[in-house]
């Protein structure tokens, strides 16, 4: 009611022939309208009520009493711009303090004055939509405001999709639309299209043979964001005819195909296939196998384009096969005669050779006719052969010949793995045969004399990489008309010797095998081989083992003539179950001189003499050590030092008899020299037996450290110096479990030694037979012979310290009584000296089983024979143990 008021008042304050939205009549009704909105509480009273208010009371008011309460107003004249001409008048509002609506003619009256905003609809033409954003105004009063809302088109936003293509391929699409045109190669997003309907026109595109095509598309666009179309391609396909040729009639193929996007498929006759994707394809034929004959087609590739048909001829041919003529007994050189009949039916004849190709598959027919070469004739057997001819099979027709003349019969025994050939004869007369393994070869030959040859050597090799020589080769055959000719021809093992010669060029000399063989090859000896007498020494230049039947069994003896063994610097030898004999030379080393590596186990060395050094053995290499295990040196010699073995390395000695050595100078069995090569010399299990020395140390000179265990020392001499059994000159000397008896020298009969700080020699567990204080002699006193315990002296001697706890020691006055047997044969290696029978001298020489340790505290396990100890709770001093204790 407000509202209808205030438009009241305005209308009379502005005397307008409009109000609030009535006709101008329905402003001439006043009375009736202020009775209506202005009776305010007195609204309940009866108008027409008997009471004392002048009814003319409203001719007092004051005509213009109301004017103050009438607010000010202006008008507003709103144009549109920009909508169709056909376009409705959208709704338009004009919001402030009230909110009223501009009716289609635009103008709007009576708006009191202030701030407003004109709010306009959206217009919606078809798919178009106009809109026009919200403009603020200001109304004055008793001002006209002419305003225009000006309307623009919103665009439509749209998405093309192009999919189907390969990543490398560009599309084709023409784009129209209202007043638009493009081009596409590519997806597109458009955001400003006038809306309406679009055409999409895709054009076909290629990519090598591939084409690719899609459908026409048609969009209709409406302002605003649309959904996306998307225009697919898709591949135009090929066919391929492929078409199956040569077969017999009826037979089928198993024939595959395989092509792009991992495509394969199986046919069995020609087929047409259709739907493909363009690209490479390639048909292949398995092989038709129907027994005998083998039919092949070659693979084909080729390229299917879309919308296009390609032919593959899959054209299949017999595999041929193969003849192999094997004639023997034929001269070298000389050609088969036959001819080949077929394949049946046919009767087509084709002379042929050795090897004929490309055959048809079938049977045929072999007839061999008769060979003259170099004035003999030969004679086939047989005449006529069938044969078959497969697919890729290689078949045989075997023919032997023989001539008018006699036969050479090749006995031969081959070892390894292969075969050897070997030609009879010479030029047009000559016949070559494979051989392996064992047999006769009957070879037919004219009448005349002929040389076996070996013309190839395909055995393989041993172990060792050695090939597998031959015996036989070579030899003259003289063959006789009808008669047989006998030779033989055989192979053997690379490093066995089979013959007792000493010719270099004869196979199987040692000398021959030495020089032949491979670094690093045994060489072995036939059990026929006792006795090889080598005029000059072996030269050793590289690493071989050469290894006997046993030192009773096989020796080798220079007759006095030279030394057997030179070992080079850069040679290796090691020498195993074979005795060295009656050498002579004037310099060192009368069996062996080795400025390389040398060992030996179970060599003897007898009767070996050398003007220098070493009687049998002179080491002088830059390795650590030598070894020698069970080895006996008997009667050998030298004028220098060291009647048996001169080393100037250390040197292992184990299980060892040296028997009646001797030399002119220092060491009648071994002079072990400093050297440039340090440490020690450890002999154990070992018997010195009779060896002489013109100077010190009978048994042994010593000029290195050295260790001796389980070792026995007998009768060892030497007339004008020091050391009858042993001479230590330098380094520390260990005597552990050893036996001195009736050594003899001037001084020192057991041991001497410089006895200086730099040359301590210690005794221990040991046992000293003399008859005399001079078992042991000092040069210097600083440190005499030291005892370590358990010792059985049978005279003490100013040069031995003794232990008074452990050790027994005698006099001169009253030397010990003997408790130990003779030398004997105790079992062992070599022979001992057994403590002799009776409980008394067993308690006298033994000692409790902790004592039995070497000079380092380490147990020792056993005797010189290699006899276990201790035994029930003690070891026996000395060599020898008693195991029967």
């Amino acid at each position: 009611m407000n509202l209808t008021r205030l438009c009241f008042i305005l209308s009379l304050s502005a005397s307008l022939t409009i109000g609030c939205g009535g006709d101008a009549d329905d402003t001439d009704q006043p009375d009736t309208t202020i009775e209506e909105n202005d009776a305010g509480s007195d609204a309940d009273i009866e108008p027409d009520a008997d009471t004392d208010v002048d009814p003319d009371a409203d001719t007092d008011i004051e005509p213009d009493a109301d004017t103050d309460l009438i607010d000010e107003s202006g008008t507003l004249i709103l144009t549109l711009d920009g909508l169709p001409e056909d376009a409705e008048w959208p709704d338009i509002e004009l919001v402030g303090d009230t909110t009223l609506t501009v009716p289609e003619s635009g103008q709007l009256t009576e708006i009191p004055a202030g701030d407003y905003e004109l709010i306009a609809e959206r217009v919606l033409r078809g798919l178009s939509t106009f809109e026009t954003p919200t403009q603020s105004i200001t109304i004055e009063a008793d001002e006209t405001l002419e305003a225009t809302l000006s309307y623009e088109l919103i665009p439509a936003a749209w998405e093309v999709i192009i999919a189907g293509l390969p990543a490398s391929v560009d599309a084709d699409i023409a784009l129209e639309g209202p007043d638009f045109n493009d081009s596409l190669e590519g997806s597109t997003t458009y955001d400003a299209l006038t809306p309406g309907a679009y055409l999409l026109t895709p054009r076909d595109v290629t990519d090598g043979g591939a084409t690719y095509s899609a459908g026409i598309r048609t969009a209709a666009l409406a302002s605003g964001t649309n959904d996306p179309t998307t225009i697919t391609y898709t591949l135009s396909p090929a066919e391929l005819d492929v078409v199956i040729t040569g077969l017999p009639a009826g037979q089928s193929a198993q024939v595959s195909i395989t092509g792009p996007a991992g495509y394969a498929n199986t046919i069995n006759d020609s087929t047409l296939l259709n739907g493909l994707v363009p690209g490479e394809y390639t048909v292949e034929g398995a092989e038709v196998d129907l027994g005998d004959q083998i039919f092949k087609a070659a693979p084909i590739t080729l390229t299917l384009d879309s919308n296009a048909t390609e032919t593959a001829t899959l054209s299949y041919e017999v595999v041929a096969g193969e003849l192999v003529i094997v004639a023997e007994d034929l001269p070298a050189g000389a050609d088969v005669a036959a001819t080949l009949i077929g394949p049946a039916p046919s009767t087509d004849e084709v002379a042929i050779s050795e090897t004929t190709t490309e055959l048809a598959p079938g049977d045929y027919t072999l007839n061999f006719g008769e060979v003259q070469t170099g004035g003999a004739r030969f004679e086939p057997t047989p005449t006529t052969l069938p044969i078959t001819i497969a697919s890729r099979q290689q078949s045989e027709a075997n023919v032997s010949y023989a001539a008018a003349g006699g036969t050479a019969a090749i006995i031969y025994d081959l070892i390894g793995s292969g075969s050897i050939t070997v030609r009879l004869g010479e030029g047009t007369i000559a016949t070559e045969r494979t051989l392996s393994g064992q047999g006769t070869a009957q070879i037919p030959m004219p009448e005349g004399a002929y040389t076996l040859s070996v013309i190839s050597n395909d055995l393989g090799t041993d172990a060792f990489g050695n090939p597998y020589p031959l015996l036989g080769d070579s030899q003259g055959i003289v063959v006789v008309d009808g008669m047989t000719t006998t030779v033989e021809l055989s192979a053997f093992e690379p490093t066995l010797v089979i013959s007792s010669g000493d010719n270099g060029a004869e196979p199987g000399t040692l000398r021959e095998v030495i020089s032949r063989v491979n670094d690093g090859s045994v060489i072995t000896f036939d059990p026929s081989i006792t006795l090889i007498h080598p005029g000059t020494s072996f030269v050793i230049n590289r690493e071989l083992s050469i290894e006997g039947p046993g030192a009773d069994q096989l020796t080798l003896s220079a007759n006095r003539s030279d030394r057997i063994f030179t070992v080079l610097d850069s040679g290796s030898l090691h020498l195993e179950g074979l005795t060295l004999a009656d050498t002579a030379i004037a310099g060192d080393g009368g069996a062996v001189h080795a400025t390389g590596e040398f060992s030996a186990i179970d060599v003897d060395f007898v009767d070996n003499n050398a003007g220098g050094h070493g009687g049998a053995v002179y080491i002088d290499t830059g390795e650590p050590l030598a070894v020698l295990r069970r080895v006996r040196f008997i009667s050998n010699a030298s004028d220098g030092d060291g009647g048996a073995i001169y080393t100037r390395i250390p040197l292992i000695v184990e299980d060892a008899l040296f028997e009646s050595n001797s030399s002119e100078g220092f060491g009648g069995a071994i002079f072990a020299h400093a050297g440039s090569t340090g440490g020690n010399m450890v002999i154990t299990r070992a018997l010195f037996d009779g060896n002489f020395a013109g100077n010190s140390g009978g048994g042994v000179f010593s000029r290195r450290g050295a260790f001796v265990g389980n070792t026995t020392f007998s009768e060892n001499t030497c007339f004008s110096s020091p050391g009858g059994a042993w001479m230590q000159y330098d380094g520390e000397a260990n005597f552990v479990h050893t036996t001195f008896d009736d050594n003899f020298a001037i001084y020192g009969e057991a041991i001497a030694s410089y006895c200086d700080n730099a040359t301590p020699v210690y005794l221990k567990n040991s046992v000293v037979h003399g008859d005399s204080s001079q078992s042991f002699h000092c040069q210097e006193s600083d440190r005499p012979v030291a005892s370590l315990g358990y010792n059985y002296i049978q005279v003490d001697s100013p040069h031995f310290q003794a232990q008074s706890s452990t050790d027994e020691v005698g006099t001169e006055a009253t030397p010990l009584p003997v408790r130990l047997s003779p030398l004997a044969d105790n079992g062992g290696f070599t022979s001992t000296m057994a403590v002799a029978p009776g409980v008394t001298n067993d308690v006298w020489m033994r000692l409790p089983a902790s004592a039995c340790v070497d000079d380092a505290g380490l147990a020792i396990t056993d005797d010189q024979r290699g006899e276990p100890r201790p035994n029930a709770g003690y070891c026996s001093i000395g060599a020898w143990e008693n195991t029967a204790r």
